[in-house]
C-alpha cells in the first residue's frame, strides 16, 4: 500500500479510530474546533511525558494533530470523541461552516464516514452503503467502477443470480479510503503518525458546565383533547431535556390529552475537570 494519500490508514491505525480533516485551517485552529486550547498544543514528547507520568486513564482525552501539506488540517482521536456532549458547540459552527470529511472506525465493519462542502453535507457512507441521494454522486460511481460498491454477491446460503439470494459487498475499508483521499485530496503523513510524534492537543474543558434547566412556570394553556387544567407529569420515559405536561383528568376520566416541550435554561452548573490535576504542562 503506497504511502501517500490515506488508504493505508486503517491498517496502521488499527481498527478504533477516529479522524477528522478540515480544510483551509491551521492544527491549531482544529485544537480549537475539537475543543482544545490552541494555547496548550504540545509536541509529542512531551505529552509522553505527561502520560509516563499520570496513572493509566487520568489524562484529559487528547487528539493528536497535523496537517497535509494539500491545504488540510487533520486530528486523529479515539472513536466516539466528537460525540461528547461538551464539544458539540465548537463542532456544530465546524461542521455548519467548513469543509470538513470524518473519518470513523468504531471496530464495527465497516467504518463511518460524513462529508461537508462549505458547511452543506455532501457525502457519507455507513453500513457499505451510501446516503440516500447519493447514488449517483462522482465519489459513489467512482467506487462502484473501481471497488464494487453497491455490488450484489452470493450469499453463503443464497444465489448471487438471484437478488433476493445475495448480500451487499463491502469493499475493505482500505480501498474505500484510497478513493475518498483522492477525491477529496486528502493524505496524512505516515511516517508521523505510525511513531506518534505528531503534536498533541487535550480536548476535555478544565472546567464542565453543565447546563440547569426547569419546567417552565404555569399558568398553562388548557388540554388540547377537552380543555381541563394541564398538570406536571413527574412518570419516566422521557429523553433529553424536555418536560411533559398531562391533562388534570387523566386519573378520574382517563383523559389522554398531554403536551411535551422543552426545558427552560436558567443558568450553568459548573463542575471542575479533576482530570487535570493530572496535567503538568511545562512552563
Amino acid at each position: 500500500m503506497s504511502d501517500h494519500g490515506i488508504g493505508w490508514m486503517s491498517g496502521v491505525l488499527g481498527e478504533d479510530y477516529a479522524v477528522t480533516f478540515v480544510r483551509g485551517v491551521t492544527h491549531q485552529e482544529l485544537a480549537w474546533m475539537i475543543g482544545g486550547d490552541p494555547d496548550t498544543v504540545m509536541e509529542a514528547d512531551t505529552f509522553g511525558r505527561l502520560d509516563a507520568a499520570a496513572p493509566f486513564g487520568t489524562l484529559p482525552a487528547s487528539a493528536m494533530l497535523g496537517e497535509t501539506g494539500t491545504g488540510w488540517a487533520f486530528a486523529i482521536e479515539p472513536p466516539g470523541a466528537a460525540h461528547e456532549w461538551y464539544r458539540h458547540a465548537a463542532l456544530r459552527r465546524m461542521w455548519s461552516t467548513c469543509t470538513a470529511v470524518s473519518v470513523e472506525d468504531t471496530m464495527m465493519d465497516p467504518g463511518i464516514i460524513g462529508v461537508t462542502v462549505d458547511g452543506e453535507h455532501d457525502w457519507s457512507y455507513h453500513e457499505g452503503e451510501v446516503g440516500e441521494g447519493q447514488e449517483n454522486h462522482p465519489l459513489t460511481r467512482r467506487l462502484a467502477d473501481e471497488v464494487g460498491l453497491g455490488r450484489v454477491v452470493a450469499s453463503e446460503d443464497g444465489d448471487g443470480d438471484d437478488p433476493d439470494g445475495g448480500e451487499l459487498f463491502i469493499p475493505d475499508d482500505a480501498d474505500i479510503h484510497r478513493v475518498l483521499g483522492e477525491h477529496y485530496g486528502l493524505s496524512l503523513p505516515r511516517q508521523a503518525v505510525e511513531t506518534r510524534s505528531l503534536p498533541v492537543v487535550f480536548t476535555e474543558p478544565r472546567t464542565f458546565l453543565h447546563p440547569v434547566r426547569k419546567v417552565p412556570d404555569g399558568p398553562y394553556d388548557p388540554c388540547p383533547v377537552c380543555g381541563a387544567e394541564m398538570v406536571r407529569w413527574n412518570g419516566d420515559g422521557l429523553w433529553g431535556p424536555q418536560y411533559r405536561l398531562v391533562c388534570g383528568r387523566t386519573g378520574s376520566d382517563g383523559c389522554s390529552g398531554q403536551r411535551i416541550g422543552p426545558l427552560v435554561r436558567t443558568g450553568v452548573r459548573p463542575e471542575r475537570n479533576t482530570k487535570w490535576d493530572n496535567v503538568r504542562l511545562p512552563g
